[in-house]
Order: C-alpha cells, then structure tokens, then sequence
C-alpha cells in the first residue's frame, strides 16, 4: 500500500510525468523507426539466456545419484561469458542441434531403431550428440552397443531393490537375454534407465537387425563385461579397492573393454583397417583412461553411496581414512593423493595417442577422439583442486562445445593435450610423478601440434575494430552517437564486442600459434 502511495505522489508531479511521457514517446518512435535492429537484439539476448541457462526437467545445480543430490561446482556466467570462442562454439552447437542434428540420423528406421535413437538420448545426451558423427554403418550398432551396456551398469549399480545374490546371477546371465525379442525388465534402476530395462524388447530386436559380426562382438563384451562385473558385487567397496591392480582390472571390466569392443566394430564395418580391432592392448588403455578420470571426479558421490574405487594402495599412503579428504585439517595430504590418482590417469596417454594415430576414418577419430579430449581437460580442471572433496567438478559447457568443434584431427587433439598437460605442469608436479609427466608429453609431442582455426576469428575481431573506429571517427568525429542513431550504436557495439575479443584472444586454451610448430 505504500508504494502505491509513492508512486501515485510522484506521478503527481507535473514535470516528472511530463518527463516519463517523452521518454516513453521517444522509445516508442525508435522502436518503431529502427524495429528489425530491436528484434534482431532481442532474439541475440534471447540465444544467450537459452545457452546460459538451458531449460532442463532437473535441478542441474544437483546431480542425480542413489544418496540423494552432490554439489555440483559451475564457474559463474561472468566466468562463462570472458571466454568468447567458447560461447561461439556453444552458440554453433545448439543451432545445429536446432537445425540439422536428427537430420543426420539414418533414413527409413524401423520403430524399435527409432527408439533406440530417442532412448539414447534421454540416458546419455553427451553420447547421443557425438553418434551422428559415425558413418552409416556403425550408427545403429554402436548405438544398440551402448544400450545393451548401458543396461548391464543399471543392474550392476542398483544398490537397493535386488541383493547380491540376485544381482551376480543377472550380470552373469544378462549376455543371454540379448535374444529374447521381447525382453522386459521390471523393479531395476530409475527414471530413464528404469525404462531402459523395461523397454529393452527394442534393443533386442535392433540387434537382431544387424550383420552377424557386429551382434556377435556385442554379445560377447556384454558377456564378458557381465561376468567381470559380478566378481566385484560381493567385494567391499566402501574403502576403496586394496590393490590398484584390482582397480584397474575393474576399469577393464567397466570402460576397457567398451574400447575392445568399439575396435573390433570400427573393424568388422570395414571402415578401419582389421589391425584397429586387433589392438586390445591400446583400445583398454583408451576406457581406462576415461573410466578413472569419471571415479577421480566421483569421489564424493561413490564414497557417500558406499560403493569407492580409489585403491587404497594409493590412498593409504595419505590418509588412515578415506573419508578423511574431506577434512579441511588434513587438505595438503589429500590433495596429495588426488595428484597421484590423476597421475595413474596421465600414464594412459601414450597408449591414447598412438591408438588416435592409428584411426584414418573421419567420423570414427571424432568419436573416439572427441571424449579423450574431455577426460584430459577434465583432469586438468581436477588436479590439485580441493572442489573435488566438497562436490562434482565440471569443465564448463562453453569448453565442452569448444573442445567437440575442434576434435576432428590428430595435430589439433595432440595440440589440445598439451595444453592440459601443460596445465598440470604449471601448477606444479612432485618429483616422484614427473616421469609420467615426462612421458605423456613426449607421446603428444611426437607430431605436429595446431591450433584449431584460431587466427581467423583474431583477425575478424581485428579487422572488425578497424572499421568499426574509422566509420564512428569519419561520421561522428569523437563524439558517440545519440541512441535514436542506430547505425551509429552498432558500430559502437562491433567497436567494443571485437575489443573484447582481442582482449579474450591474448590466452587461448592452447600452446602454439595458429600456424602449425614443430616441437622438438
């Protein structure tokens, strides 16, 4: 009631009413005069609310877990905003999505494809993205392949509804069920997985649809992921594995043999040469990599659900307890042992680069390369950083969408892992892990390093400046121009943007220059 009282008492005041009355009549006349440069603004306000803010059903401040929600630890919009090639690169991401995305999926699918399609979507966005980007003959089986798994690791990590007994007799036995046309799967899991199960008739009648080899090479890893699986239900986790051999043999069983399987699919289609599917050796170094760099940053979320992975091998030469990182008085132990974790990640990067050397399909190098990219600036984000005890730490999504534009080739994948690797190293390394360091970066350096298509937005924001100075200077002298002049307010607009973007360019999330440099 009071501020009505207020307002009514202002208004009351002939000049100032008189003074609103204009001001409202020359907004008006500009906007009507100058509308598609107001609605062209407008919708450019509007792109960058929808990418900073993206609609979701979900409190993405929160993640999804069995124990309840974990901290999620974003850098802020401001922080978001001062890498302008990322808000780019993310502004190109969802208008393709927006445009052309489903476009590239295969024509004519049958209803039960076009279900996997959708389901994918809904259990892994990140991997439904990178899939279009396979050729024809793979799409669909890799696709099948991820759901098949997919639904193996929803029994395996239901720590509610089935007990132990139950749960090694399905992961031994769940190969088996990839026959049965209508397979339906009740009580397991939740939301989207639990469907998943429910609905998993679909998978196996896609795969029933596909050549021989591809159903026989999913059928076998699911066989064998299924069986390694079960030998860790009845093992107790809630300190961690004993020995990191035992870790790593669970990141074979989880992650490394996802890679075997990819391998021998990339070489039963016949777009790699027969020698990729036989590199088991690389391509289980490859899902190790990515398995161990998902537990470094899970930390919180596994030790609250009572299910770890860190060996204590590792852990024990730091802290009596595990749960004891999360304890501000003990933070230079811990940090300690998160380096050496990272640092059991780092010693899978030679095997990462000489696997990616190995692939000479397109679509394929950008499926196996794009991920690596993301674990590696991932475990640059987690190194040495106390976010990890508090909550889930993330690269952020500008990063993301930079990274996957420019994952499309070997020098530009060597030039991005360096970068990160440098990153670790700047922030300094304990002589003990140094050797690894040493070896990762002689394995990324064995090629040519690139930037990815860095110069030319440098030299549009240049060139964009220039022009931008010499009309205000030609037109206006150096007086800025009124706002009802609105060819005059976008030069001004271009003048700052590109400043901006010169000013951004000055760090670049890369080590070399534009043009490509030979590291000796």
């Amino acid at each position: 009631m009071m501020i009505v009282l207020v307002v009514g008492a202002v208004l009351s005041i002939e000049g100032f009413r008189g003074l609103m009355e204009s001001t409202f009549a020359s907004l008006s006349v500009l906007f009507h005069d100058h509308l598609p440069c107001v609605l062209s603004t407008v919708g450019a306000l509007a792109l960058l609310i929808k990418l900073l803010n993206p609609t979701s059903s979900t409190d993405e401040t929160k993640k999804q877990g069995a124990y309840g929600s974990i901290v999620i630890h974003k850098e802020s919009k401001i922080s978001q905003l001062s890498h302008p090639w990322e808000v780019l690169s993310a502004v190109k991401m969802l208008v393709y999505k927006k445009v052309s995305g489903s476009k590239l999926l295969p024509k004519n699918l049958d209803a039960d494809s076009v279900w996997c399609f959708k389901m994918v979507k809904k259990v892994s966005r990140s991997f439904a993205m990178v899939i279009i980007s396979l050729p024809e003959e793979l799409r669909l089986s890799i696709c099948v392949f991820y759901l098949a798994l997919r639904a193996l690791d929803t029994v395996e990590d239901d720590m509610k509804r089935i007990d132990s007994k139950t749960k090694i007799d399905m992961l031994q036995k769940f190969y088996l069920r990839l026959s049965e046309l209508d397979l339906s799967i009740h009580g397991i899991g939740e939301g989207d997985e639990a469907t998943l199960l429910e609905e998993a008739g679909h998978v196996n009648r896609a795969l029933a649809s596909l050549p021989k080899s591809h159903q026989e090479i999913i059928i076998d890893i699911t066989k064998k992921m299924g069986a390694g699986m079960a030998e860790f239900v009845e093992v107790d986790m809630g300190q961690g594995t004993v020995k990191t051999a035992d870790y790593d043999k669970y990141c074979y069983y989880v992650a490394g043999l996802v890679g075997e399987g990819l391998s021998r699919l990339f070489s039963a289609s016949g777009l790699e040469h027969p020698s990729v599917g036989e590199k088991t050796e690389l391509s289980i170094s490859m899902g190790r990599f990515l398995q161990k760099v998902n537990i470094i940053r899970d930390y919180l979320e596994d030790f609250v659900e009572g299910r770890t992975f860190w060996p204590q091998e590792i852990w024990k030469k730091h802290m009596g307890n595990l749960g004891d990182m999360r304890d501000e008085t003990k933070r230079e132990a811990a940090l300690d042992c998160l380096n050496e974790m990272v640092f059991d990640a780092l010693r899978h990067i030679p095997d990462c680069m000489a696997y990616l050397g190995a692939i000479r399909n397109p679509g394929v190098f950008f499926f196996c390369a794009m991920p690596q990219v993301m674990a590696v600036a991932t475990l640059a984000k987690l190194y040495n950083n106390p976010k990890v005890f508090t909550g889930v730490v993330k690269i952020r999504k500008g990063t993301a969408c930079f990274l996957m534009e420019h994952s499309t080739s070997m020098p530009k994948v060597r030039g991005m892992f360096s970068e990160y690797v440098h990153d670790i190293q700047a922030k300094g390394v304990a002589s003990k892990l140094q050797p690894t360091l040493d070896a990762a970066l002689a394995a990324i350096h064995a090629d040519y390093l690139e930037v990815p298509n860095m110069g030319s937005i440098v030299a549009l924001a240049f060139s964009s400046l220039v022009g931008a100075v010499l009309f205000l200077v030609s037109t206006r002298g150096i007086v800025l121009p009124p706002l009802t002049d609105a060819v005059g307010v976008a030069a001004l607009a271009v003048m700052f943007g590109s400043l901006a973007l010169l000013l951004a360019f000055g760090f670049t999330p890369f080590a070399t220059p534009a043009k490509k440099a030979k590291i000796e």
